[in-house]
């Protein structure tokens, strides 16, 4: 902590957090197809959580793995100076068998339903 800064007070607890971070990252090159697989994994080993986070130095190669990632724009502010990237994945990236599809007549109910107390719910 700097002069002049103040700390916020954690109050979460290590249960209420829905992310888990990769530390250490490193995986052959031989096996990069199967990042997907590790992920996988790493979310089935922490079942309650729903992102996985990995910080990776600036001037690293983007591995495979992370190409699924979103990667956290950097502070813009110009005196700060953060050795890492962060990038974040929600689980639900790891779903690959779903089907996109225009709107029939037989989702109009669904619809309402999903859309209810919106103000635009009409416009939708």
């Amino acid at each position: 902590m700097l002069a002049g800064e103040t700390r916020v007070p954690h109050t979460a607890s290590a249960s209420d957090q829905r992310c888990f971070a990769c530390i250490v990252y490193c995986l052959d090159e031989a096996f990069e197809s199967l990042s997907n697989e590790m992920l996988s994994e790493a979310f089935d080993f922490f079942a309650g959580k729903d992102y996985c986070l990995v910080m990776l130095p600036h001037d690293s190669r983007v591995p495979p793995m992370l190409w699924g990632f979103t990667r956290v724009a950097a502070n813009p502010n110009p005196n700060a100076s953060f050795p890492e990237q962060l990038y974040i994945f929600h689980r639900f990236g790891l779903i690959r068998d779903f089907e996109v599809r225009l709107a029939a007549e037989e989702d109009e109910e669904g619809v309402r339903e999903l859309t209810a107390g919106m103000s635009n719910q009409n416009e939708v």
